[in-house]
């Protein structure tokens, strides 16, 4: 199977044809990258932004559920740009959880509850 060589946090990764970049991410255990929208088996779209990464070269941060790797790429979802687009994304969410009468509340502290700074 065709592979694809680029790096995450340092790390020389291969990706899979086809595979985003938090597949491959999970797949090989490299990157605690964040998530809210993302769920296996799900058509990715990137809506919440909480899994933005800084992708060497490229103005704007990229959600990695749905951006796939290409060859030589340079990965960072530990910089600081991508970690303050990730707490603000949640701490965003942390909001829509303080109204007790929002029925996402339970759900959303939930998937937060597991993620690490």
């Amino acid at each position: 199977m065709e592979t694809i060589s680029f790096e995450i946090n340092g790390q020389t990764l291969e990706a899979l044809v086809g595979e985003t970049i938090l597949q491959a991410a999970d797949r090989a255990g490299v990157a605690d990258i964040p998530r809210l929208c993302y769920k296996e088996g799900y058509r990715a779209d990137g809506n919440c932004r909480s899994c933005v990464v800084e992708i060497e070269g490229e103005r704007v941060l990229a959600p990695s559920c749905c951006r796939y790797p290409q060859q030589g790429m340079k990965v960072n979802s530990k910089s600081e740009r991508a970690v303050h687009s990730q707490k603000w994304c949640w701490n965003c969410c942390w909001l829509i959880c303080l109204n007790p009468e929002n029925r996402l509340t339970h759900q959303i502290r939930n998937l937060m509850s597991g993620w690490k700074n």
